[in-house]
């Protein structure tokens, strides 16, 4: 706030000065990282991937786009999206899924997201949160980004390329998300303030876009707030960020989205700081570089740590882009500006006089008659692409051409100059020739009374004149600073008034957003449960189909077996009879024996269903504990073959760069040959 303006952005200059990644570990203290670093390392991998994105993607996008062979420079190096993914990533799961697995990979959220809805959630810990983020992000695919940390509330992210482990203590994380009521109200009792000074100092954040981005970005601010701020505010009010914009954790995602959209609109240069020791720029530093006792170490092991320097070296991907840079093409122009910067160099029988409609024919024309190796241009669709320092050596070609050309431009103006300096002193003699004449006539006549009383007269006829316009002019000039004093008043009542209407419309604009918003996640909640309802209804369907075919299965056994026992009392009731028939006891002794072997058959079906049911299971479960093993054998075998993979890549990637150094070396040599045989030939 101390240092905003009012100044456009376009002429301005935004410096920010992150304090890059916190791991207590490294300086001594073991109770963990707090939810302060975390945001601190959030927002700086958040500023690595914008550099990631700016150096490697926007170069090899535009390689690709003019169809450049660059190599494979930018094919291995990595990327730090997947842990900004685990840190930010945001649900969607208002979109129907056709599996499981999507329907996993869809209600998996980021760490920020998890901890917002613990705070929100009654009866939640920090332990709670812990256990929800294992069950998104304990996978193996994640072993990677996500440990489990020494104790039963830490964990460990895997910052900086995998160079910086962080270990966070997840202590009162829950009570650091939680919004304190008592802010707001004090920001909204201020803003009605009766003293001027402090209403205006808080009129700004009644917006959507917070004093924290508006007071330190330079031309954010009043009334120009609605017109410079626009992506920001399109961060804040549009999305789930219009819903969740009350929330303290996801505010941190928020206004780190604000900078890097500001930052993206903007012409970046990137200033990395590296530390020489874990404990930098501490006391125990200086004071152990003071001792004079301390002969187990050597001042040089103090001040820098090596492997630290490698590390963040890699962390930064520094040597990456610096390779890229040397190998790629970074520097680019279009066809047309390199035409009309270098055709100077260029004879002039091989400069088109007429307008040019093939650019790139008219730029081989010139390259043509240039001492330039083709090894150190590229041609492109549109654009020219060149070697480090190829361009710069081409200024300094066309700057000993232009030298020569002002020289003779020079001349030929001094040339013309003396020509109007001698024309000047002629006609500055005949002047002289007249005054000397004007001169010896006024001495002549000096001593006439007549003239004597014209001297006189004249200036008092020209003093009246003067004091009446004198006097003119002052009233017109009160008149005036009187009309300006009152349009000042006026100005400044209207920009007053204006600033609270503006600061209202942007409330008004972010609230409408936020009901649009919630009223759109809402119906497309609505969606996903009818699809799941009716996807519901249909398995309902098809389980009472299941039921009324094992009704009916049910029905049938049980009129057979109403059937049988009607045989048995049948067979009973003959046999009642049987001193009277002897033929109707032996069919009853038939019914009876069928009867009993089907009451046996039943039983044994049953017994043999069982068992077959139990061998099945006892099976199954022997299947997959030798599975098991065999997953966490093949799982353990990747992993080993994965570390082996990995060495044998840097390796590989380290001999690819010496060969790439080794090409640019002889390419080099083979371009100062040639320009040596050029030279020797004229």
């Amino acid at each position: 706030r101390c240092i905003s303006t009012s100044a456009h952005t376009s002429s301005s200059i935004l410096v920010v000065d992150a304090p890059g990644f916190q791991n207590p570990a490294s300086c001594g203290r073991t109770s963990g990282a707090t939810f302060q670093d975390l945001c601190h390392n959030y927002t700086q991998e958040r500023f690595q991937m914008l550099f990631h994105d700016t150096t490697f993607t926007a170069q090899t996008d535009r390689y690709a786009q003019e169809n450049i062979e660059y190599g494979d420079v930018a094919d291995e190096i990595g990327t730090p999206a997947p842990l900004i993914a685990l840190i930010d990533k945001a649900s969607s799961n208002c979109v129907v899924r056709t599996s499981q697995i999507d329907l996993r990979e869809s209600d998996r959220r980021g760490l920020l997201w998890l901890l917002d809805e613990e705070a929100i959630f009654p009866g939640a810990s920090d332990q709670s949160f812990l256990e929800r983020l294992y069950a998104h992000y304990g996978d193996r695919e994640y072993s990677q980004l996500l440990k489990k940390g020494a104790a039963a509330d830490q964990f460990t992210l895997q910052h900086f390329q995998g160079t910086n482990p962080v270990t966070y203590s997840i202590q009162h994380w829950l009570k650091a998300s939680r919004e304190n009521p008592v802010m707001r109200q004090a920001a909204a009792l201020l803003q009605e303030s009766n003293k001027e000074t402090l209403s205006r100092l808080f009129v700004f954040s009644r917006g959507p876009v917070s004093n924290t981005i508006s007071g330190s970005v330079v031309g954010i601010e009043g009334s120009q707030s609605l017109r410079r701020a626009s992506s920001i505010r399109r961060a804040f009010t549009t999305g789930t960020a219009g819903i969740k914009r009350k929330s303290v954790c996801l505010q941190v995602k928020f206004t780190v989205d604000g900078i890097i959209e500001n930052l993206r609109r903007s012409k970046l240069r990137f200033v990395h700081c590296l530390l020489p020791q874990h404990n930098a720029g501490l006391c125990d530093l200086k004071a152990s570089l003071m001792m004079p006792n301390n002969t187990n170490n050597s001042s040089e092991d103090i001040l820098l740590n090596v492997p630290l320097v490698r590390s963040q070296l890699r962390g930064c991907q520094i040597l990456d882009a610096l390779r890229l840079h040397k190998q790629g093409f970074p520097e680019h122009l279009q066809y047309s500006e390199f035409r009309r910067r270098f055709a100077v160099l260029a004879p002039a029988e091989a400069r088109a006089q007429a307008p040019v409609l093939d650019e790139r024919a008219a730029v081989e024309v010139i390259l043509a008659h240039l001492d330039l190796d083709s090894s150190v241009y590229r041609l492109g669709l549109s654009q020219i692409f060149f070697r480090t320092g190829a361009i710069s050596r081409l200024e300094e070609q066309r700057d000993l051409v232009l030298t020569d050309v002002i020289t003779c431009f020079q001349a030929h103006c001094r040339g013309y100059l003396a020509r109007k300096k001698l024309e000047k002193r002629k006609v500055q003699e005949t002047a002289i020739r007249c005054i000397q004449k004007n001169v010896r006539k006024f001495l002549g006549v000096r001593e006439w009374p007549w003239w004597r009383l014209l001297v006189r007269v004249t200036p008092l006829l020209n003093v009246h004149r003067t004091e009446e316009e004198l006097r003119t002019t002052k009233d017109e000039l009160e008149s005036v600073r009187a009309r300006l004093e009152r349009v000042e008043k006026e100005r400044g009542y209207l920009k007053y008034e204006n600033e609270k209407l503006e600061s209202r419309l942007a409330e008004v604009t972010a609230d409408l957003s936020e009901e649009h918003n919630t009223a759109h996640l809402a119906g497309e909640r609505l969606e996903a449960e009818q699809a799941e309802r009716m996807k519901l209804e249909k398995e309902v369907e098809r389980l009472q189909a299941n039921m009324r075919l094992v009704t009916t299965v049910n029905g049938k056994l049980e009129m057979e077996r109403q059937a049988l026992e009607c045989e048995v009392v049948s067979v009973n009731n003959v046999n009642g009879d049987a001193e009277h028939d002897y033929d109707d006891a032996a069919e009853a002794s038939l019914y009876k024996r069928k009867y009993d072997w089907c009451l046996r058959e039943i039983e044994l079906l049953k017994k043999q269903l069982k068992q077959q049911q139990e061998d099945d299971l006892d099976h199954l479960l022997l299947m997959k504990k030798q599975l098991e093993k065999k997953v966490s054998d093949a799982y353990e075998e990747t992993e080993e073959q994965r570390q082996v993979v990995g060495q044998l890549k840097r390796k590989s990637q380290r001999l690819q760069a010496e060969l790439n150094d080794l090409k640019i070396l002889l390419e080099e040599q083979a371009s100062r040959n040639n320009l040596l045989e050029k030279k020797q030939r004229k």
